[in-house]
């Protein structure tokens, strides 16, 4: 009986042993696991920074001989500027000769052109582009401030954030562009096209838009404060909330524009036309209406 009892007793001990040597085993297993899912991570981490800074310092050596390419190109005055799809992102490019003259060279054949170009941040102030080909670049939070871009093409180009301020865009296209929070003040876009344009919160205080065309434009929250906006064509522009205090909209066509909490302070309304589809503040009074015969 005695014999029986510590048989079982032992027993018991050596299940108890064995079960703790499986747990000890599992345990040692999961932190081996654990180390080598570390090591593994480490690994992948380290790799994918090596893989980035890599990157990084390719494109900043892509962007430094295409920066070279572009100014070697304006300073020896070459007869083509090919400078479409080019990575310029925060280049300088300040002050280069770059335009153009569209009256004897129609085809823009020896217009700079950055069609399609990444100019991200970089910088064209003080520079001549007139005529030349921005259709589709990326200037986001790029720098133009009083850059000659008169007869220029910018349809369609990201301008987000940008600096125009004291630009000349006479006669420039700029339809379809995003121009969301870019700062114009002071430029000039006389006879400009804007039509479709993104102009929410931009800012363009004193700015020179006489019969420049703004037809379905999106000037919402814009600051349009002493703009000189004789004879534009701001059909159907969304204009809720942009403020036009002491704005001169003269012979500007209104018809159809959403004005709805727009400031009109001191604004010159003589001879606008407009019709029972353009809204006005609340509580706004405006002159008779002065269309031109249908």
């Amino acid at each position: 009986m005695i014999d029986a009892l510590r048989g079982d007793a032992l027993l018991r001990e050596a299940v108890i042993a064995l079960l703790v040597g499986v747990m000890l085993l599992g345990v040692a297993i999961w932190f081996d696991e654990r180390n080598a899912n570390r090591a593994e991570t480490m690994a992948t981490l380290q790799f994918n920074e090596s893989n980035r800074l890599a990157h990084e310092q390719n494109e900043r050596a892509e962007v430094l001989e295409n920066t070279r390419f572009v100014r070697q190109a304006a300073m020896t005055a070459a007869e083509i500027l090919p400078f479409q799809s080019l990575n310029l992102v925060g280049a300088m490019l300040a002050g280069l000769p770059l335009g153009c003259d569209v009256s004897s060279d129609p085809g823009r054949v020896s217009c700079a052109s950055f069609h399609q170009a990444n100019l991200t941040d970089a910088s064209l102030a003080f520079g001549d582009l007139t005529g030349a080909n921005l259709s589709f670049a990326k200037l986001t939070g790029g720098i133009l401030a009083r850059a000659k871009l008169n007869g220029a093409d910018l349809t369609g180009a990201d301008m987000v954030g940008a600096h125009l301020n004291g630009a000349q865009l006479n006669g420039a296209d700029l339809s379809n562009t995003d121009m969301t929070g870019a700062d114009l003040t002071g430029a000039d876009l006389s006879f400009a096209d804007l039509s479709f344009a993104d102009l929410t919160q931009a800012n363009l205080a004193e700015v020179r838009l006489a019969d420049g065309r703004l037809t379905d434009a999106d000037l919402t929250g814009a600051d349009l404060t002493r703009a000189h906006l004789t004879g534009a064509d701001l059909g159907f522009a969304k204009l809720a909330g942009a403020d036009l205090a002491r704005a001169d909209l003269t012979d500007a066509d209104l018809t159809g524009a959403d004005m709805v909490y727009a400031t009109l302070t001191s604004a010159n309304l003589d001879h606008v036309c407009y019709t029972s589809a353009t809204t006005w503040p609340a509580g706004f009074t405006p002159p008779p209406a002065t269309c031109p015969p249908s």
